[in-house]
């Protein structure tokens, strides 16, 4: 667990805007054990956690621009796309 930490606080940044920026992407990937473990890691002082609360949020608006700007340029194709791997 403790090597676990280690890589977490040298790498956790990267990890959690990859982690979020991914789900909100559309990709059934998890980030939310990652943000606990780094929310836990902050609580004892380990992790920054306005850099956290920082890197979740951009990774979170830039993915939802795209899906904006993807939407509003694309909207019937795309919506026609995720309508055919929906189903």
């Amino acid at each position: 667990m403790n090597e676990t930490n280690q890589f977490l606080m040298r790498h956790g940044l990267p990890l959690v805007f990859a982690a979020v920026f991914v789900e909100q992407m559309g990709l059934p990937i998890p980030a939310l054990p990652l943000l606990l473990t780094v929310g836990a890691l902050s609580a004892s002082g380990k992790f920054s956690l306005l850099l956290g609360i920082f890197v979740t949020v951009i990774a979170c608006l830039i993915a939802d621009a795209f899906w904006f700007y993807l939407g509003r340029y694309r909207g019937n194709r795309v919506l026609g796309f995720l309508c055919r791997i929906a189903l």
